[in-house]
């Protein structure tokens, strides 16, 4: 849950004449990245638009930071450098800027933190004079300081100490002797570079939801396309865990509800080692799928988020994934007859079917080869869609007729194959049936037979007479008369 960090840290720099009159309340947006797990001594980090500085570690879970810039309150309003009127108004932008850390809301794990849930990372108190002392050596090494820091400790009404390396003005006096530390008796003001005593976050904050592959692409009939195929691996990156993992389906751009489970893909997760396997649920069909993965680290630990009991309470305790796009494209079939030749079958020869079977290059039971007629004297044969079995129609007659054969998904209502064809031709012809009847000066009357002698034996005579009953010319002509050669 993003919360708004109420950002009331006082500063006031400069000698001249200046009005701060605004309240600086803002959404943090501070990305996970941006911000250290665990702020080393003299390491920075952004929050809320200021840079702050890690000063000291007190080995304790606890840390000092400093800001490194004039942060504004609202409702005060300041006439120069001191305020010499004495209305108090040092005091009430003192108050509000504690009152406002002490309503505040959270930031990452702790390092602007304070929350009315009884977590350990409720924990922040502006620098007290305790806290100088201890951060000095009393005074004795001030390095952690920069001039004009307000020690949370008010001597008269509107009458603040302050840390400075040195007395400001006859006006100042030392406060009980410790070094370096004064206050105005006559004057409420001054500038102000605001330190904090706060609970550093612990280093196994979740950081990032990670997935082994952005994108998979295979053909329909790839054999990884099956149930309880694995398509990506998820792992956490930090984190303490129990782990709540999350798979959801999405558009391209990844929207999507989280709370609805996906329909393509299964979750096989170790939710104590933050780690996921992304499977199918079944076979996909060919198309394009998106989904993401989140995860909500369930740790129970005060000191690592914001509520221990309300998971929704901090953002830092979910991540998710970019998407990933798993795409499965349709195989193109390819399809040959296995006699691609001409197929070419007298009246006779036709009456006995025979097999024009075709060949794909995918052969499984998804995918299903249909034998058509497609043109010419298609009245002549029957084939039949399945087996490619062809049966003679003509009753005499006789032509030609293209036939094919077609390679696609079995299933008409599905579409995971790009379909083929192939075609050839098929012709039917009437044969010749004659008989001869020899020359009348054969010496035979069933064939012919003569001497060399007679006369009718030379170039162009006559040894017998053919009669023929018509039969069919190689182009199928189905009318006029008939030669052969």
């Amino acid at each position: 849950m993003w919360k708004k960090l109420l950002m009331y840290m006082l500063a006031i720099a400069g000698i001249a004449s200046i009005a701060f009159t605004v309240t600086q309340e803002m959404n943090d947006t501070i990305s996970a990245a941006s911000v250290p797990e665990y702020p080393a001594v003299g390491s920075t980090f952004t929050m809320g638009g200021y840079t702050w500085t890690v000063i000291k570690d007190n080995g304790d879970g606890t840390g000092y930071i400093q800001a490194d810039k004039n942060i504004t309150v609202g409702a005060c309003t300041f006439k120069s450098h001191w305020i010499g009127d004495e209305t108090g108004d040092l005091a009430n932008c003192i108050n509000t800027l504690t009152a406002n850390f002490a309503a505040g809301n959270s930031d990452r794990s702790g390092e602007i933190t304070k929350f009315n849930n009884g977590s350990t990372l409720s924990q922040i108190t502006p620098v007290s004079v305790n806290d100088y002392v201890a951060l000095t050596n009393n005074g004795t090494n001030t390095s952690y300081f920069s001039d004009y820091t307000w020690i949370n400790y008010e001597m008269t009404p509107g009458h603040f100490v302050f840390y400075h390396s040195s007395k400001v003005s006859p006006g100042w006096t030392s406060f009980n002797g410790i070094p370096n530390l004064y206050y105005d008796t006559v004057y409420a003001g001054g500038s102000f570079i605001p330190t904090y005593l706060i609970t550093l976050p612990q280093t196994n904050v979740l950081d990032s939801v990670q997935s082994d592959a952005a994108f998979v692409s295979m053909p329909y009939n790839d054999s990884n396309n099956v149930k309880k195929s694995v398509i990506a691996n998820i792992k956490t990156d930090k984190g303490e865990g129990p782990y709540h993992f999350y798979l959801y389906d999405t558009d391209a751009g990844g929207s999507g509800t989280y709370t609805s489970p996906s329909t393509y893909f299964n979750l096989n997760a170790d939710v104590q080692n933050g780690t996921a396997k992304i499977e199918m649920s079944n076979k996909l069909p060919a198309g394009d799928y998106y989904f993401k993965v989140k995860v909500v680290d369930e740790s129970t630990n005060t000191n690592l988020y914001l509520d221990a009991n309300d998971f929704t309470q901090d953002k830092f305790r979910t991540k998710e994934t970019g998407v990933i796009h798993v795409q499965i494209t349709k195989p193109t079939l390819t399809i040959t007859f296995d006699n691609p030749n001409q197929t070419i079958k007298s009246i006779t020869d036709a009456v006995t079917s025979w097999d024009e079977t075709a060949t794909a290059n995918i052969n499984n039971s998804d995918v299903k080869i249909t034998y058509t007629k497609v043109s010419g004297n298609a009245g002549l044969i029957d084939i039949d869609k399945d087996t490619g079995k062809v049966t003679y129609k003509g009753n005499g007659a006789y032509g030609k007729v293209t036939i094919r054969a077609t390679v696609d998904d079995a299933n008409a209502n599905e579409d995971n194959y790009d379909s083929a064809f192939t075609e050839k031709e098929i012709v039917i012809y009437r044969e010749v049936d004659g008989s001869v009847t020899p020359h009348k000066a054969s010496s035979s009357t069933t064939s012919p037979a003569f001497q060399t002698s007679q006369a009718n034996v030379k170039q162009g005579g006559e040894i017998g007479e053919i009669i023929g009953t018509l039969g069919t010319p190689d182009d199928a002509s189905t009318s006029g008369k008939t030669t052969y050669t």
